[in-house]
């Protein structure tokens, strides 16, 4: 490692969190907005839960299984965090549970800095966590209600600690590795295995086995915890009630499938048009890709001053991230945030390449070339920012309306039925925002027959959004009444269906 200063690199980190936290500052408060309002729906519904009724970890709930809403898929630590929030505030408040992400994200920046800071100097590790900071995705999904940066940020810690225990001989790093790791296992495990490829590279270089008795916990702790919370997943998600009488409804146990999806779609020239444009765009900028190539192809160059374990780490850590990208290829395909775990390597491959570019001008430019770093991450900065301001922020007003409409329509502990054009069993995009539990169903499905399920499971009424009215929901008018309004968020109108629900379920 080498010689430091840490003045400079304490004063540069503080300065940049302020940085990184006003930058987001405008797009705190509001209604759920893009990016995802379908994950952020379910991150928040959790959390309102676990305010209202209590947090209980091993039993979250949705909004879109009626009133048995039990289902489990992330160790939704993060969710009672924010319940505990709202209990200090007096009541949910979505500003406060962006914070709470946010602050997961700005540890992920620090994370990430005191990572590269144990491998490159301090202005590589600084421009490094700066870049990661002003990244689009980092820009929209730092403050959603989200919980990928928490995944990301213990994943991180985790990694930093592991490396700074092994190579400082200091146990209590391991300590801190064990926890970290074991959280980034239980929220999101796809991204933090990958951190096990520069964890051998450390090791590799220099094995001391006096370590082994501290490293194994960092190992089995995490791995074994994660086996208890999938079995407990897979139990309670069994238990998941089964209406086969509802047109199109699938009971969820297991979504192995779902997150690798066939190996041949691998080979899909299209699915890889989508990663690209994400990858030029939402991860790299077409100012950022350009200098991460620079800094791959220069990295050669970087061995010779920071040696070759710093760009072996470097390459082993982007190459863990294409292997996860193969391994979860239908998410990374389906959703732009399974990119968020580029945005670190692609950081610091930047940041490599501001470097190389510096020390190549400083012949000629003298003390001019420590411009470059920070002129690259200004210009990365300003495009990030111009592509997220026309890509994120902007929240579904018909969705909020017809929630309002709902509100005003049914009492607090209402059921109701969800469904508009593109609408899946799994939506609570109308339903977290009413702030009533339901069902919600594509409306090409809606039948007299569907509907009488819905009723009989103690549904009160039933909204369908559309352009114009499938000849479907016209009869359940027909059958059930019913009213039309033209909703002011679009020009689509909403059919509101009122049931007489049966309670004897």
């Amino acid at each position: 490692m080498s010689e430091r200063n840490t003045t400079y690199p304490t004063l540069g980190i503080l300065l940049l969190i302020l940085a990184l936290a006003v930058m987001r500052a405008p797009h705190l408060s509001g209604p759920l907005d893009t990016p995802n309002t379908f994950r952020q729906a379910d991150v928040a519904q959790c959390a309102l839960d676990f305010y209202r009724n209590g947090i209980d970890l091993m039993h979250p709930r949705v909004c879109w299984l009626g009133d048995r809403g039990t289902i489990i898929f992330d160790f939704p630590i993060v969710e009672a965090i924010m319940a505990v929030a709202y209990r200090a505030a007096g009541g949910e408040n979505l500003t406060l549970a962006r914070l709470v992400h946010l602050a997961f994200f700005l540890a992920a920046a620090v994370y990430l800095f005191l990572l590269a800071r144990e491998f490159f100097d301090d202005r590589i590790a600084l421009t490094a966590a700066a870049i990661y900071g002003v990244l689009p995705l980092s820009l929209g999904y730092s403050r959603a209600v989200h919980v990928d940066f928490a995944a990301v940020a213990c994943a991180h810690a985790m990694a930093f600690h592991f490396v700074a225990g092994y190579g400082r001989d200091r146990p209590l790093h391991f300590i801190a590795a064990a926890i970290a790791a074991t959280l980034a296992f239980l929220i999101k495990v796809p991204y933090a295995f990958y951190f096990a490829l520069p964890a051998v590279v450390v090791v590799a270089f220099r094995f001391k086995p006096r370590m082994i008795g501290w490293m194994l916990p960092a190992i089995i702790l995490p791995l074994v915890s994660f086996a208890l919370w999938r079995a407990h997943a897979h139990a309670v998600n069994a238990t998941a009630p089964d209406w086969w009488q509802i047109p199109g409804y699938k009971k969820l146990v297991d979504m192995n499938g779902w997150y690798y999806g066939p190996f041949a779609l691998r080979f899909d020239p299209q699915s890889w048009r989508v990663l690209g444009r994400r990858f030029l765009f939402d991860v790299a900028t077409p100012v950022g890709a350009p200098l991460f190539i620079l800094g791959l192809i220069g990295s050669a160059s970087a061995a010779r001053q920071y040696g070759r374990r710093a760009v072996i780490v470097a390459w082993t850590l982007f190459a863990g991230v294409v292997l996860y990208v193969l391994i979860f290829f239908n998410l990374n395909r389906v959703h732009d945030y399974y990119q968020i775990p580029l945005l670190a390597p692609v950081a610091l491959f930047i940041a490599l390449a501001l470097d190389r570019i510096a020390c190549w001008a400083a012949p000629h430019a003298g003390g001019g070339a420590r411009a470059v770093p920070p002129l690259g991450c200004v210009l990365i900065a300003i495009a990030s920012w111009m592509y997220a301001e026309s890509r994120y922020y902007h929240p579904d007003a018909m969705q909020n309306e017809i929630a309002r409409i709902v509100e005003s329509s049914t009492p607090p502990d209402a059921l109701w039925v969800a469904s508009w054009d593109g609408a899946t069993q799994f939506e609570p995009r109308m339903l977290y925002p009413s702030h009533r539990n339901g069902w919600s169903v594509r409306a090409s499905l809606l039948t007299p027959e569907a509907v009488e399920v819905y009723r009989k499971l103690g549904a009160s009424l039933l909204v369908v959004a559309s352009t114009n009215p499938p000849a479907n929901v016209v009869q359940l008018i027909e059958r059930f009444g019913g009213r039309t309004m033209e909703l002011k968020a679009r020009p689509w109108k909403a059919v509101v269906v009122r049931l007489e629900p049966n309670l004897s379920k």
